[in-house]
């Protein structure tokens, strides 16, 4: 669960969050420097900065009309709306596919307190992160012939308890 929050939560991750957590209004979108655009395209290769800051300087004529009528989410406005900036728009599609939740570890935090529980709090390390890849990642409903296999392996293991029978 430490790596995958490392994993979303990286430096490069944090600076893309921090930088287009300056399109949040229109507001700030107004206040963006060129250094701010330059940061971020560095981010998206497929962005040329200087393409972004011309589109991006005159979009804020636009941006300060949107300001009086209360329009909000400039991203979303700037995907959805057909006034051209389509490099303006290419940065707006880039910031919105970043994830900016921490739903996976904290789905892998649910998994793992549905797995040990009280009744088996005694499980290994090992054991845990194997049951929790297949909660996680296995198939929600096994074919028959998997099934079959599973229960051939299984009985092939040594017996681990006395059979009172």
């Amino acid at each position: 669960m430490i790596e995958q929050m490392q994993l979303r939560f990286n430096e490069k991750s944090l600076e893309i969050i921090k930088l287009s957590a300056l399109f949040e209004s229109f507001e700030s979108l107004i206040k963006i420097v060129e250094e701010d655009i330059l940061k971020i395209c560095l981010y998206f290769n497929s962005l040329e900065p200087t393409n972004v800051w011309i589109d991006l300087n005159s979009f804020k004529y636009v941006a300060n009309s949107l300001i009086e009528e209360n329009v909000k989410n400039p991203l979303s406005y700037i995907y959805k709306a057909n006034i051209g900036y389509a490099n303006l728009k290419k940065l707006a599609e880039c910031l919105m596919c970043v994830p900016v939740s921490t739903a996976t570890a904290e789905r892998s935090f649910s998994t793992m307190n549905r797995i040990m529980n009280k009744i088996r709090n005694r499980m290994g390390q090992e054991t845990l992160q194997s049951c929790m890849k297949i909660s996680t990642e296995g198939p929600s409903e096994l074919d028959e012939d998997t099934v079959n296999e599973v229960i051939d392996l299984y009985a092939r293991q040594k017996q681990r308890r006395i059979r009172l029978n």
